[in-house]
């Protein structure tokens, strides 16, 4: 960006990237202090239950590798087959801040150990308020987004631009290529059926979630009990049409 005023160019001041850094003027030198990126508006999406495919092939999909449901399992790039771990909730924390929740484990997308470094593997891990969980969708146009972490300012992007089975998804410097640009399809089809549940410890078969003391007033806690098919041990589960 050049100054009408005297021909000098927009810098941060000693090339620092921290909070709080100055931007300044100075002569032009080619560095990539003075280098910026042009980014569209951040855009929002509805909360619910998606399955997100590259724009570089519509058959290809976000996916969590194996299924898996351990911290730190990997994010490719999969051929649909409509399984969990091609679908994650998205919710929106505010700002148009989002997490992307897998629903084969119920983890959450994130940039592999907070890096800021370019080709970082993107993993799913317990959610824990860390912006490397956090993401801003930018309008990527033809109504596809591109994911911007809210911790490094790079963006989800695929490997190469490969659409091989198994092609790492990492975060990359944004460029406004194919490679990050995503589409999100609702899914409107039900996870389960609608009806009357336990919900089971996979730690014990005979262990629950429990209602403590069956009571009914706000704030009871949750416990986990042994099976007895009390009320206090029954959950109503429905589904909504925004896939939820």
């Amino acid at each position: 960006f050049i100054s009408a005023l005297n021909g000098k160019v927009l810098e941060v001041e000693n090339k620092n990237v921290s909070n709080g850094s100055k931007i300044q003027i100075n002569d032009m030198d080619g560095g990539n202090s003075q280098k910026w990126v042009l980014m569209k508006k951040r855009s929002s999406l509805s909360e619910g239950v998606y399955s997100i495919s590259s724009a570089l092939s519509s058959a290809m999909m976000l996916d969590i590798s194996g299924g898996s449901i351990i911290n730190h399992a990997s994010l490719q790039l999969y051929t649909s087959n409509g399984s969990e771990s091609q679908k994650f909730y998205l919710h929106n924390l505010g700002n148009n801040t989002y997490i992307l929740i897998s629903l084969v484990s119920g983890k959450v997308i994130e940039v592999q150990g907070a890096s800021s470094d370019n080709y970082i593997s993107i993993c799913q891990n317990a959610y824990n308020n860390l912006d490397s969980q956090k993401w801003w969708l930018l309008d990527a146009g033809n109504g596809c987004f591109s994911l911007m972490s809210c911790s490094s300012g790079k963006v989800l992007d695929v490997n190469g631009g490969k659409t091989q089975n198994g092609t790492k998804i990492q975060q990359y410097s944004f460029n406004g290529s194919l490679s990050q640009s995503f589409s999100f399809v609702l899914c409107k089809q039900k996870v389960i059926e609608d009806g009357t549940y336990m919900l089971q410890s996979d730690l014990a078969s005979n262990k629950v979630m429990d209602i403590a003391g069956g009571s009914t007033k706000n704030k009871a806690n949750i416990q986990l009990y042994q099976m007895n098919g009390s009320s206090a041990q029954l959950y109503k589960i429905i589904y909504n049409t925004d896939g939820t």
